[in-house]
């Protein structure tokens, strides 16, 4: 299965032979792709919407993976109970709503071995919330798809201090001289001076 290029950049950070929790997997692409490469050795496909669900069944359907995946209909961590998953994956959701999620059930967020998120905008707070959380960042990726920059990130439990540049630009992305980070920021700094424009 070809998967999009944000999704396999998430998809490079997960470690081979645990157990994944997919949230807001929508249509389960990532999540059959990761059994069907043998990276993990189970995965739980969550979403509160149970018509995307009924679509990830069907994707799953005509594959010889029924005992490897488990369909939960449900909001954020909640379907999780803490150390039933190794890791959890956040993939085209908004950043705060992953601010949320990870607030709301913080013992299920504490007991993950890492995370791996994919934010629709909202970065920054992101980083900062996991700052709090007890977790720390140790890759970034970013890629532009489609016109598209998307970030990705991956993080473990451990303690960090960022600075405000780092949270907002991202700590790995800055240490590496990614390449389209510049072409992001130029990208930001063009939109809030637009802003600026209209206020004026």
């Amino acid at each position: 299965m070809k998967l999009s290029k944000r999704l396999n950049a998430v998809k490079e950070y997960l470690p081979y032979g645990l157990v994944v929790a997919d949230i807001g997997a929508d249509r389960g692409e990532l999540s059959l792709c990761l059994l069907k490469e043998r990276i993990a050795q189970k995965v739980i496909i969550a979403d509160i919407s149970e018509k995307s669900l009924c679509r990830a069944k069907q994707l799953f359907a005509e594959e010889n993976v029924k005992e490897q995946v488990d369909f939960r209909v449900g909001d954020g961590l909640s379907v999780l109970t803490p150390k039933e998953a190794d890791y959890a994956v956040f993939a085209g959701m908004g950043g705060l709503t992953i601010c949320e999620i990870l607030s709301d059930r913080p013992g299920v967020t504490v007991s993950l071995r890492g995370l791996v998120i994919q934010a629709m905008g909202n970065s920054d707070k992101v980083r900062a919330l996991l700052n709090l959380a007890g977790f720390r960042i140790v890759g970034e990726t970013m890629v532009l798809e489609e016109g598209q920059y998307y970030i990705i990130i991956h993080a473990v439990p451990g303690q960090q201090v960022l600075s405000p540049t780092e949270v907002f630009a991202g700590p790995c992305l800055l240490a590496q001289r990614d390449p389209l980070l510049m072409a992001y920021l130029d990208a930001e700094k063009a939109k809030a001076q637009a802003i600026l424009i209209r206020l004026k």
